[in-house]
């Protein structure tokens, strides 16, 4: 087992420093590199999100990222473990793609969970579905960096990275920070049922449990989760927040809202649940549609079934603000009226201009035409066909069998 690694935040990567120029797992070659919009936390070339890019985090800057979280509190630090062992040790292990750093016959997890001892967490990760072991070389690994980008935005933690907050705004940011620092978030801790934990000394209901057990009483336990019992000698997952009578299989340590694995098991508890941090701060404060941001002003906007900062509820294309504008929504998207136009608006079939943004127009499968007399009509005889039905043939329409006729012999 490798050395833990710690860290603290001094020469944190934030912001457009990380992953610059990272390639684009959705686009490929389509997207020349990572270049982050600078506040709407998306990449400028392909429009995809900074977590759809291969963004490599280093080890420090992963506990420098999240370690802040549990200083001063009695939280248990946050630490990371890697371990290496012979491929064929393990069960249900993919085997990683060969690489200068891979050593043959061998698996180096680049995360394991804290205090368990090798044994403990190759059972643990033993228990995970193949694609979320953190397998250096291995999707996996590159599934836990998306995932800590994802579940623990930068943004919902330091006033740093977010876009020109006011004093004001920062000062409320800060003090949503210190409480769920204070009220909600953990980390998993992984343990075999029949162990027992003590707290100070005192036998804790699952030492207790494990006496019932061996003096043949049915086990109490259940996973939280999926509400299948687990026996003596089963691994789990405890979250000291939620009470030591509490426990979960490590594949079912997921976010109640997205079903995501906790990344590294931090979670945050509320109302008998487990969160990830991104949908644990979704709970209390409304997000900017735009710059994925939580919002902290006093005013804000809703339109589209989202919200958005004033200042951010501008055109998705060209920036420019929509408050009072005219605009048209693109899955969830706003853009005026010109860059809609420009970008979406369809030709009309006949006249071969574009169809101008809120402009009846008439839609056969592919084809488009302007609602008007003058080129929703027969291809032969001219007649109009605005409310009537028409005959479509090719790239043509026609008001009956014998305009057809004439036209297509």
């Amino acid at each position: 087992m490798a050395d833990v690694i710690r860290g603290d935040l001094a020469n944190l990567t934030l912001g457009h420093d990380l992953g610059a120029g990272s390639s684009c797992l959705k686009c490929g070659d389509g997207c020349p590199g990572l270049d982050l919009h600078f506040w709407r936390k998306i990449c400028k070339n392909c429009k995809c999100k900074q977590d759809d890019h291969d963004v490599r985090i280093e080890e420090n800057d992963h506990v420098r990222k999240i370690g802040h979280l549990f200083e001063q509190s009695n939280r248990q630090p946050y630490t990371i473990s890697k371990m290496t062992i012979p491929q064929n040790a393990m069960l249900n292990t993919p085997a990683p793609s060969p690489g200068k750093k891979d050593v043959a016959n061998q698996v180096t997890f680049e995360w394991i969970p804290q205090g368990t001892d090798a044994k403990l967490a190759q059972r643990y990760m033993e228990s995970l579905p193949k694609e979320s072991q953190p397998i250096r070389g291995t999707a996996g690994a590159q599934t836990r960096n998306q995932a800590m980008q994802r579940q623990l935005p930068d943004h919902d933690q330091h006033t740093e990275a977010c876009h020109n907050l006011t004093e004001k705004e920062k000062e409320k940011m800060n003090e949503f920070v210190q409480s769920y620092k204070d009220q909600a978030i953990g980390i998993g801790e992984v343990e075999e049922i029949n162990k027992p934990r003590s707290e100070g000394g005192v036998q804790t209901a699952a030492s207790v449990a494990t006496q019932k057990e061996a003096s043949g009483s049915k086990s109490k336990w259940t996973c939280k989760r999926c509400t299948e019992p687990m026996t003596g000698g089963d691994v789990a997952v405890f979250a000291e927040r939620a009470g030591p009578e509490i426990c979960w299989h490590p594949a079912c340590f997921r976010c109640k809202t997205c079903n995501e694995l906790l990344v590294d098991l931090i979670y945050f508890y509320k109302d008998d649940e487990i969160f990830c941090g991104r949908h644990y701060s979704d709970l209390h404060k409304p997000r900017c549609a735009a710059c994925d941001e939580l919002i902290f002003a006093s005013s804000y906007t809703q339109a589209e079934d989202q919200n958005w900062h004033l200042k951010h509820f501008c055109c998705f294309e060209c920036d420019d603000q929509l408050g009072g504008k005219s605009y048209v929504a693109k899955n969830g998207r706003p853009y005026c009226l010109p860059c809609h136009e420009k970008l979406f608006a369809k030709v009309c079939n006949s006249c071969k201009q574009k169809i101008a943004a809120g402009a009846q127009r008439v839609t056969y499968e592919e084809l488009h035409w302007h609602a008007c007399e003058d080129c929703f009509h027969c291809s032969n005889c001219k007649k109009t066909l605005i409310n009537q039905s028409f005959l479509p043939k090719q790239n043509y329409i026609f008001c009956s069998v014998q305009c057809k006729r004439q036209l297509l012999p």
